[in-house]
């Protein structure tokens, strides 16, 4: 499949329709920069160049709307890069108002990684909860007795 056929695809699947053209450009060359990167990784070792999985970055295969097509193709060919090479750009659909260092999620330090405030409350996940009953907690524990105070 052409790359940037396959960079329509991903962003059409990792964003919503109604994303400012700019957003939209901007997960392009976000998406485009993540998948060399990973093809470069991942060199002749496999059979497959990336995953169609959230592993990797996620490939329904659906044509891109009208919109999509216009971002990647006025994006074509831009990446990013760091000293000359092309980043490990991650990228995520909610960050819960302030990114982590990816020392403390990867272990491992990037340069041009750094955590930043974000403002995510367009995002359906940005305020979530989940109630676990006692009981559950105490069976994953293996403990009794866990008292609860309100």
């Amino acid at each position: 499949m052409p790359f940037e056929d396959y960079i329509g695809n991903v962003v059409s699947a990792e964003v919503g329709t109604n994303w400012d053209m700019e957003a939209l450009k901007v997960q392009a060359v976000i998406s485009r920069t993540y998948a060399l990167y990973q093809k470069k990784k991942n060199g002749t070792s496999g059979n497959y160049d990336l995953t169609s999985s959230v592993l990797h970055q996620v490939y329904k295969g659906s044509s891109p709307d009208t919109r999509v097509s216009y971002a990647v193709m006025d994006t074509e060919g831009e990446v990013l890069t760091f000293n000359g090479d092309v980043i490990e750009a991650f990228y995520h659909s909610t960050s819960g108002g302030k990114t982590e260092d990816p020392a403390e999620v990867f272990g491992k330090s990037y340069p041009y990684l750094k955590p930043v405030e974000s403002n995510c409350e367009i995002s359906p996940y940005w305020i979530w909860e989940r109630r676990i009953p006692v009981e559950e907690i105490e069976k994953a524990l293996n403990v009794k007795g866990i008292r609860t105070y309100r």
